[in-house]
């Protein structure tokens, strides 16, 4: 708060000033991170119409489409980032807008319109973060329209590929799924195991489907296992009562 009231005092005392953009910036930013994105929206709105800087003004139509996306207006969010893909410079800008786009898709499940646009970035874009994530999406996007061994080969082709990626955990966790969903419990149980314990959510929800799979395959003593070394590793209260409730139930 402290620092939007400073902003705002000083586009008021200094309308002229150079540094309005800086300002502005700070302001949308800072409602940004506070989870006050329609207030941001119009700070962003404002530094879009009057800023000097061209950069300035597509980076801000791009992380409006960001604000959009975080209530819901997917129809916006889409003209933003579409509006980025026209006019920025940066190819890897004009990337990240392209995999947002598919992103609102794919959160309306609407798989049709996603589908096309992350293969299309997985063999044209040029930073290879952006591709693996385009990667992922896609396998996300086959695991959703329930073509399990398509997605399967997505992902393994994803983990041959972009080795260290950030998404190499998650991917690790929906291929276990991928393989569960086409009952290949022995292949999941792999994969689950393969997940660090201790990386937060991804690490707690591998440890809990490694537990599940392991009860659907017989193997009582090792699901048990999983879920002590599991609880060691946890310092979250309510995982901890899920994993003492599945233990219990094993």
């Amino acid at each position: 708060r402290s620092a939007i009231a400073i902003a705002r005092s000083y586009l008021k005392t200094y309308p002229a000033s150079e540094s309005v953009d800086d300002a502005l910036s700070l302001i949308a930013h800072t409602l940004i991170d506070a989870g006050r994105y329609e207030e941001a929206i119009a700070a962003l709105t404002e530094l879009i119409a009057d800023a000097a800087d061209p950069m300035l003004r597509t980076v801000s139509i791009y992380q409006r489409g960001q604000c959009y996306l975080r209530i819901a207006d997917h129809n916006r969010a889409r003209l933003n980032f579409s509006q980025v893909e026209e006019e920025a410079t940066s190819s890897d800008l004009v990337d990240r807008a392209i995999l947002w786009r598919g992103i609102s898709h794919f959160l309306q499940s609407d798989l049709e319109n996603s589908l096309p646009i992350f293969a299309s970035l997985m063999a044209t874009a040029r930073n290879g973060e952006i591709r693996g994530e385009a990667h992922y999406r896609y396998a996300s996007c086959l695991y959703t329209n329930f073509n399990y061994s398509e997605c399967v080969d997505s992902l393994l082709e994803f983990s041959d590929t972009y080795v260290g990626h950030p998404r190499q955990y998650e991917v690790r966790l929906l291929l276990g799924d991928a393989y569960a969903a086409n009952n290949d419990l022995e292949a999941a149980l792999e994969q689950y195991q393969r997940v660090p314990g201790d990386i937060g959510e991804i690490g707690h929800l591998a440890a809990m489907q490694s537990a599940h799979t392991s009860r659907e395959l017989g193997l009582l003593s090792e699901a048990l296992a999983s879920l002590d070394t599991q609880l060691q590793l946890t310092r979250d209260p309510f995982k901890s009562t899920e994993i003492h409730l599945l233990a219990a139930d094993l």
